[in-house]
């Protein structure tokens, strides 16, 4: 083989790997946030093209992490593969805390608990690091940061006790609702959103699935439906529900039906009338945010704070948490999380 057609044959190679990814990714944005054919295609691609790349392993890992009653078989599948990660020293260090929390978040609900430890240990080296990287930055910035680090799309949203308090919230704008036509409603939404692609892509593929979405008894369509006839009842109300939506993208793609249900129904949490939809279903991630902003507050107030009146605050308000339902175990990570983030201190 001359030059020319060693240079060619390479050339080409590295054409059809690029494409290889370019598919991959469009099969991420097509699918529908669960574990539907298009993501197994892409996970099956990704598992068999040679790579390297951390962030195709994750994804590749994060794709069978997807949906409710996750089969064993993805189970062990998703958990050797991120396993693999962590325990590489340099694979760990390039996975972010969004990351991090997704597999923390699978080890809990599927009871991997070697693996939640592991998760745990490397997520303590990723806010150390997180200290370190605010030279000249006051405490109230670094924590201000961390609060918003943590997506809200870390939340447990497949926990049977956040399914049953969202469906409680379900009740009420059905309650709200009564008559409801289904399809008025999602047109009326379409047209709202018609010039945001962002906004109209998540409507659009809320309105494809007819089955029941989890235990809510029907497909994800009729919930973004009552809760759209509630919502543009007033202004406010309506930015409220428009973005929770736009919150439904994540990425490259979108997130799951049960992601984008319980956004859809919080989406009027700590901003309405009515106590119930103004409460929500609160998840850890969403207690996390309320904490680290409630300290930051604290700081902001009084930047010259003494180490006591910090510790003080940092305890007070994890036990506030814990008499609204915050399990100890819990609470004794934000207090962690707090003194590695304010003070450098495990």
């Amino acid at each position: 083989m001359v030059l020319w057609q060693l240079v060619l044959l390479i050339l080409v190679c590295i054409f059809v790997y690029v494409c290889i990814w370019r598919y991959v990714d469009s099969l991420i944005r097509a699918s529908n946030g669960d574990y539907d054919q298009n993501a197994k295609w892409a996970r099956k691609i990704i598992d068999i093209v040679p790579t390297n790349n951390t962030q195709r392993k994750f994804e590749s890992a994060y794709l069978d992490m997807r949906g409710d009653n996750i089969p064993v078989k993805r189970v062990k599948r998703a958990s050797a593969k991120v396993s693999a990660i962590l325990q590489d020293p340099v694979a760990s260090r390039e996975l972010d805390i969004n990351q991090l929390q997704k597999i923390q978040q699978f080890a809990a609900e599927q009871r991997l608990y070697e693996l939640d430890i592991m998760t745990n240990i490397r997520s303590r080296d990723v806010i150390s690091a997180n200290v370190t990287n605010y030279p000249g930055k006051d405490t109230s910035e670094k924590i201000k940061n961390a609060a918003n680090t943590w997506k809200s799309d870390m939340q447990n949203v497949h926990d049977s006790s956040v399914q049953n308090g969202l469906m409680n919230v379900l009740t009420r704008y059905i309650e709200h609702s009564p008559d409801l036509d289904v399809d008025s409603e999602i047109n009326w939404l379409k047209n709202t959103v018609a010039s945001d692609k962002q906004l109209l892509d998540v409507v659009n593929l809320s309105n494809i699935g007819t089955e029941n979405v989890g235990k809510y008894d029907m497909p994800e369509r009729n919930i973004l439906a009552y809760v759209t006839a509630y919502s543009k009842t007033n202004g406010r109300r309506l930015a409220n529900l428009l973005n929770s939506i736009r919150d439904c993208n994540e990425g490259n793609g979108i997130v799951c039906t049960t992601g984008r249900v319980s956004r859809y129904l919080n989406s009027q949490v700590g901003n309405d009338d009515d106590p119930v939809l103004a409460s929500g279903v609160m998840t850890f991630a969403a207690y996390r945010n309320e904490y680290l902003n409630t300290l930051n507050a604290i700081i902001t107030r009084n930047p010259q704070i003494s180490d006591d009146e910090l510790e003080n605050a940092i305890y007070d308000n994890a036990e506030m948490l814990l008499s609204r339902g915050v399990s100890e175990s819990d609470g004794e990570k934000l207090v962690m999380e707090a003194n590695l983030l304010l003070r450098g201190k495990k």
